[in-house]
């Protein structure tokens, strides 16, 4: 599973559409305006999410963007599969020589990762974090996180909450 700025955003302008009263549609340039991003990727975004049937689009005066489902049926696993492509890592060619072990090694570890990954975002879901439950697993995250080998710069995404 990869988090990419993508995904980020997704996640961002999804928590915006669950915070907001459901019977009030919200536009895209507000919510490019809140994130700071053009409103031609958020549109890429938007129709990601909208194929899914994550987001719903309204059209008309008042028109914008609403939930499809439920906050609590929405998971953050969800989110991030709708916007990326699936990263798989055992779809990487292997080369024949005397390393060809270690390298079907290292391939299962990434792929075991992505899985628990993905798991731990799956019971995740937006009204989790409407409801400030995912503090919860913020400092067990942060503490497992700090011990990657990620450099600083990636650190930061997972350590901010600015959801």
């Amino acid at each position: 599973m990869r988090i990419s700025s993508k995904s980020r955003f997704a996640i961002m302008t999804m928590l915006e559409l669950a915070v907001s009263r459901p019977d009030k549609a919200i536009r895209l340039s507000e919510i490019a305006d809140s994130h700071g991003i053009s409103i031609s990727y958020l549109e890429q975004i938007i129709a990601s999410l909208r194929e899914k049937g994550l987001v719903v689009g309204k059209r008309g005066p008042g028109g914008g963007s609403v939930l499809g489902k439920d906050a609590a049926e929405i998971s953050i696993a969800s989110i991030i599969a709708a916007v990326d492509e699936c990263v798989e890592y055992s779809q990487e060619k292997i080369r024949t020589n005397r390393f060809q072990h270690l390298q079907l090694t290292t391939r299962s570890l990434w792929d075991d990762l992505s899985l628990k990954i993905y798991d731990y975002l799956k019971g995740i879901t937006l009204m989790d974090l409407i409801e400030n439950k995912y503090h919860l697993f913020s400092d067990k995250a942060a503490y497992f996180m700090s011990k990657l080998p990620f450099s600083s710069e990636k650190r930061e995404v997972q350590a901010t909450r600015s959801f």
